[in-house]
């Protein structure tokens, strides 16, 4: 996602794959409210296809032990055409590797989310899963209630 106040006109100007360079300022200030975020990317899927492009989003592809490389338990979350929320949860997997599962899934639009000992899945209560390394704690989750 690209934001920008209204003043910056020629940010409404980029086309999709264009590259950009991004100068970060941030100021303490603003982030004061935000006392946790979530971690996600790369993206997976977008329009039902393979979007699995890391090297745009600034990953480094060539390390063998970066966060896409590495083999981890990895979560990511995907949407289908028909709205269908997919929460997901594998061991063992490389980033990239999650794109044909969740092609499978028939997701529409995916994303990974953090990775490795914080992604835990947790059904009715109890953990479903084996994170691939040291289960930490987290104090930021995403949760689904059905109506």
């Amino acid at each position: 996602v690209l934001s920008y106040l209204p003043g910056v006109r020629p940010l409404a100007l980029v086309n999709e794959g264009q590259r950009l360079g991004v100068d970060l300022d941030v100021d303490p200030g603003v982030w004061r409210f935000v006392p946790e975020a979530v971690e996600a990317g790369p993206l997976l899927v977008a329009g039902g296809r393979s979007a699995y492009r890391p090297e745009f989003e600034a990953f480094d592809v060539k390390d063998i032990e970066s966060n896409i490389n590495r083999r981890t338990t990895r979560a990511a979350l995907g949407v289908r055409a028909d709205g269908t929320v997919l929460l997901l949860v594998a061991t063992n997997l490389t980033a990239g590797e999650l794109v044909p599962l969740l092609l499978d899934l028939r997701a529409e639009d995916a994303l990974q989310l953090d990775s490795g000992g914080s992604s835990t899945l947790v059904a009715a209560g109890r953990v479903v899963n084996r994170p691939a390394a040291l289960q930490r704690k987290v104090a930021t989750m995403i949760t689904y209630t059905p109506n």
